[in-house]
């Protein structure tokens, strides 16, 4: 079970199927979180699985708020480029090696008839010739905050991606229905995904959602965790 504990608060568990929402009524400590997960040198934050550290920037994956630019290319761009590489057998391999030979004599037959003071990095790497075709996230039209999210989780299912998906403000964006939806989903995946949002009044009227667990962080830094059963 993953878990992210604070100096002062409580350690907190994450559903490992479902949505941990964190509700936090101080400002700065609300800022202090979310910047553990994009920076990761900040004190008092420890994330860990099972008693085992894990590193924010290596094990999670913050999206932040849905209202922001976000770039799914950019997001998973090293996970693209890991999977094709997993991908290629021994014969598409020498297939790239024959093109990448070709090309680089190519480049080089200009190089010598134009008498130029040039020469080309001849070292073999298949990685350099991946990203230099540029491959990106086939995904359908993404046009709200809930496309969003769903983007998010099926990129990852279909990439194999373990990391953590962390949110910020999600309320802002999503309805109940929306909500509950998502739960499902997760649960059915059996998926772990937090969302972190300033504390509001109505949080009450979804606490006791299926797949929804809610953690509170009252302004003294008093952690109160809600995980009731499915209704």
């Amino acid at each position: 079970m993953r878990s992210l504990t604070i100096n002062g608060v409580q350690k907190l568990d994450f559903l490992e199927a479902g949505i941990t929402f964190i509700h936090v009524a101080n400002s700065q400590l609300l800022w202090d979180l979310q910047r553990f997960w994009q920076v990761e040198n900040v004190d008092n934050f420890v994330f860990s699985s099972d008693g085992k550290i894990l590193h924010p920037l290596k094990d999670s994956l913050f999206i932040g708020d849905l209202g922001s630019n976000i770039d799914l290319n950019d997001i998973f761009k090293r996970q693209i480029y890991k999977i094709l590489l997993a991908h290629l057998d021994e014969q598409s391999l020498q297939q790239l090696y024959r093109l990448d030979s070709q090309i680089k004599a190519a480049v080089t037959d200009v190089i010598f008839t134009g008498n130029l003071p040039i020469q080309l990095n001849q070292d073999w790497a298949v990685d350099r010739l991946i990203k230099y075709l540029e491959p990106s996230v086939d995904t359908v039209n993404v046009t709200t905050p809930y496309d969003i999210i769903n983007s998010v989780l099926e990129v990852m299912g279909q990439l194999n991606d373990k990391r953590l998906p962390i949110f910020s403000n999600p309320m802002n964006y999503l309805d109940l229905a929306q909500l509950r939806t998502i739960a499902a989903e997760v649960m059915t995946q059996q998926r772990s995904i937090v969302f972190f949002e300033k504390a509001r009044d109505e949080y009450l009227t979804y606490k006791l959602m299926g797949g929804v667990k809610m953690i509170y962080i009252d302004a003294d830094f008093v952690a109160f965790d809600e995980n009731r059963p499915m209704i």
